[in-house]
């Protein structure tokens, strides 16, 4: 790397083993990098993955995976992971979510039902799905909202994270926070400070992908809250800017129908427990 940028590499270690960064993280939801086998993902270089404990929580259940032996032996995956904390659903389903100083309220997408998140069951739900990394409840909020609603949502993240730390269990799991701070660069700043204050493991850049046009993701006078996208150009920014890990997921402009043969049964029966098994056969389309 440049002696004369910010851009620089090393390595994160976690329970599962080591990333090297800067690191792309594949975004495997619902446990699964979809059309992808594990080692197929192993063998583009990806160290870490992604999965969402929102919707794990919803389906198939965050009790259904801790019984079949954690998130690592339900995806057949033993390398690091990394959870969402569902702080971004509070944007992209913010329809149907509802949040207070407690917590938030999700409406699922599924079958209508109520799921309540507060930052100290965030944290006991992922460290139950068995995560090498768990990331910290925030409130995130959408391009545009107006300053006093985004200050708020700032003032509710501190808040939060405070709480998320003093409820995280360790047991070697690393725990990071989340910058927010609304659309201010001086709110983000201060935000940023805060965290690190809290000497979490790492601190997580939010406030970006929240419905922004790429140029303003990508504005100078932003580049000290950028996190990459999914797409290359803000990818090779954020680490060119000395950001360590960015996650990917669709491409934008829609969605990308792939098919392909389920892998012979004797493969998935030694690779996956029943449970994880019996859960993909019955989301096989019909």
């Amino acid at each position: 790397m440049s002696a004369t940028l910010p851009a620089r590499t090393a390595t994160l270690t976690t329970a599962h083993g080591t990333v090297r960064t800067p690191a792309f993280m594949p975004v495997g939801t619902h446990a699964t990098v979809k059309a992808l086998h594990p080692d197929e993902v192993r063998a583009t270089g990806v160290d870490i993955l992604l999965c969402n404990a929102y919707h794990l929580a919803l389906r198939p259940g965050i009790d259904l995976i801790e019984r079949a032996g954690g998130l690592h032996r339900f995806m057949g995956w033993d390398h690091p992971i990394l959870t969402d904390s569902g702080g971004y659903q509070l944007v992209s389903l913010v329809e149907v979510a509802t949040v207070d100083d407690d917590g938030a309220v999700f409406v699922s997408p599924y079958d209508g039902s109520r799921l309540r998140v507060t930052p100290e069951e965030a944290v006991r739900n992922q460290a139950r799905l068995g995560a090498d990394v768990v990331m910290c409840l925030d409130h995130p909020v959408a391009h545009g909202t107006a300053p006093d609603v985004a200050a708020e949502a700032t003032e509710r993240t501190h808040r939060w994270a405070e709480r998320c730390r003093a409820a995280h269990p360790g047991e070697g799991r690393l725990l990071f926070g989340i910058a927010q701070g609304g659309f201010d660069s001086e709110g983000a700043r201060r935000l940023g400070r805060f965290m690190s204050a809290l000497d979490f493991d790492g601190v997580a850049i939010g406030g970006l992908s929240v419905g922004e046009p790429v140029e303003t993701m990508l504005a100078n006078d932003r580049c000290e809250r950028r996190r990459a996208g999914c797409r290359p150009s803000p990818l090779l920014h954020g680490a060119g800017d000395g950001f360590r890990a960015a996650r990917g997921g669709r491409p934008r402009g829609g969605h990308v129908r792939l098919r392909r043969p389920h892998a012979p049964g004797a493969q998935m029966a030694a690779r996956y427990p029943r449970r994880a098994i019996v859960t993909a056969q019955r989301r096989r389309p019909r």
